[in-house]
């Protein structure tokens, strides 16, 4: 799990040189949550407020822990689904 959060944390100091990015806290926890999901391979159930970023802190959560675990065990799916129809214009 430690190299999965440095991971994030590298992810989101690159996201924070962009003037355009807003930083968000719950983003960044979410992002967390989400790679110990996959790491330890227990479900998550996650839920925010629109604004939050879930989008963003879902795939950034999933990418470090494909990359934290790259080679050491089967690759985990990662499906990000939303109601939203702006969204999955997206």
């Amino acid at each position: 799990y430690d190299r999965a959060s440095a991971w994030v944390e590298k992810a989101y100091a690159e996201l924070e040189k962009d003037p355009a990015f807003r930083h968000r806290n719950a983003q960044r926890e979410l992002s967390l949550a989400v790679a110990k999901s996959f790491i330890d391979r227990t479900p998550l159930a996650a839920e925010a407020p629109t604004g939050t970023g879930k989008t963003l802190a879902y795939l950034i959560g999933g990418l470090a822990a494909a990359c934290a675990t790259r080679g050491s065990e089967a690759p985990t799916p990662l499906v990000v689904s939303t109601a939203t129809k702006v969204l999955q214009q997206q």
